[in-house]
């Protein structure tokens, strides 16, 4: 973290704070992208809000446990959090039994960033400004997009191949969480939103012609984007309609990378998506390829260069002697198959699986091993969710291979864990 400057102690805490995140937020050594940097949490964040985000953990607490924190009272504390919760910078979970509300401090990605853009109404920020900000602290340093996208091989999201493609004779082998209808049946509430990519582009004057309504975010994140107005309630009739739309215009279907109880589904360009062009400009692995590739026929093409052109990540590419799709770059998606117009591509089972963790506890665990943050996350989370969570980090641990074991127990520097670990068998 490099000098206050002109930034105020409030603002200089929670970007600590942030950076604590499995996500951070870093500060940037450009001096132009700091100033964009500087803007967003001032945008975003008044100091008092600063403050208390400065002592929010990143899994939901109660306000009991927050007040202690910061020597503040309870009912002061809901309305501050409930005004942090209005603009996506603080996260709320109601309990469906007991309806007790659990309050966490919102990433970066996914998290406030997005939620901004997604707002459909009532903004409490301004969204030109925010998107002027990030522009500009995007533009002038890559540090976030390594910190999101580069700082490790486990992907914030991957890709869901386009179901409709795939061959009847390998249907009975493909699990739900590789079909994108059965994450969308599965789901209790689905909401639509605007696409924080293209909406972002939209206010800097580079948006492309693809529709603006495409972000479905499910089940808990779905009720807090309905309960705060960052998107609206569609039935799974509606969601199952806006993706085949999707494809009508070439997009990709993004989702969580689990396997159980995704949050979100994006369905993305190539011209605006940050994922997409973390690969496409720094060559990051930004997306967890779906377990299918194209297979070029060879039967019909007659060189229209239509699969090239429409490729989200580049793999197509055609010369003197045709078309060569390199599949170590393909995400799986499908895109090319579906917009060929002879049928001469077609879909085909990876021989080797890509790993999907099963939970997001898992998934930011493994993300927060290989950004160097296992202790932080674990300290953070462990003293509020005891010893199943312990028990959840022994067991992803053990998972790792060994030199990757080994590294993960020196980040904790536990004597206990170290003890489980040698006694787990």
């Amino acid at each position: 973290m490099g000098h206050l400057g002109n930034m105020k102690q409030e603002y200089y805490e929670l970007s600590k704070r942030l950076d604590k995140n499995v996500v951070g937020f870093p500060e940037p050594e450009n001096e132009t992208a700091r100033k964009g940097w500087v803007t967003i949490l001032e945008l975003l964040y008044t100091p008092e809000e600063a403050m208390i985000g400065s002592v929010l953990p990143t899994f939901p607490a109660s306000l009991e446990t927050i007040a202690k924190k910061k020597d503040i009272s309870k009912d002061k504390l809901k309305e501050i959090l409930d005004h942090m919760a209005d603009k996506g910078i603080v996260m709320d979970l109601i309990n469906p039994e007991t309806k007790e509300v659990l309050y966490s401090l919102s990433p970066p990605i996914v998290g406030f960033l997005e939620l901004t853009m997604m707002k459909m109404g009532d903004q409490k920020v301004s969204q030109k400004d925010l998107a002027d900000a990030l522009s500009i602290y995007g533009g002038n340093s890559e540090a976030f997009v390594k910190e999101v996208h580069g700082s490790g091989k486990t992907a914030l999201g991957r890709a869901l191949v386009y179901d409709s493609l795939i061959k009847e004779d390998l249907i009975p082998s493909v699990y739900e969480w590789e079909k994108v209808v059965e994450i969308v049946n599965k789901a209790e509430i689905i909401s639509v939103s605007n696409c924080f990519c293209r909406h972002k582009a939209e206010h800097l004057g580079k948006r492309c012609s693809a529709p603006m309504e495409t972000c479905l975010s499910l089940d808990d994140f779905g009720r807090f984007v309905i309960r705060r107005n960052f998107g609206r309630e569609i039935s799974k009739g509606e969601a199952i309609e806006i993706l085949k739309d999707c494809r009508k215009h070439h997009l990709v279907h993004l989702v969580d990378n689990v396997k159980n109880k995704p949050a979100w589904i994006c369905n993305c360009c190539k011209c605006c998506c940050g994922a997409l062009n973390a690969i496409n400009k720094f060559d990051f692995p930004a997306v967890n390829p779906s377990d299918f590739k194209p297979k070029l026929l060879g039967r019909n093409c007659v060189n229209c260069l239509l699969c090239e052109k429409v490729c989200p990540v580049n793999a197509i590419s055609s010369n003197s002697n045709g078309i060569y799709i390199d599949t170590n770059r393909c995400i799986g998606c499908g895109v090319c198959a579906s917009a060929c117009p002879q049928s001469d591509i077609t879909l085909e089972r990876r021989e080797k699986t890509n790993f999907v963790p099963d939970s997001k506890i898992e998934l930011l665990m493994l993300r927060a091993f290989e950004r160097n943050k296992l202790a932080e996350f674990v300290y953070d989370n462990g003293e509020q969710y005891g010893t199943s969570f312990l028990n959840l980090v022994v067991k992803v641990i053990s998972t790792l291979p060994q030199k990757d074991q080994d590294k993960a127990l020196n980040q904790l520097d536990s004597k206990f864990v170290h003890y489980i670990m040698k006694h787990k068998d």
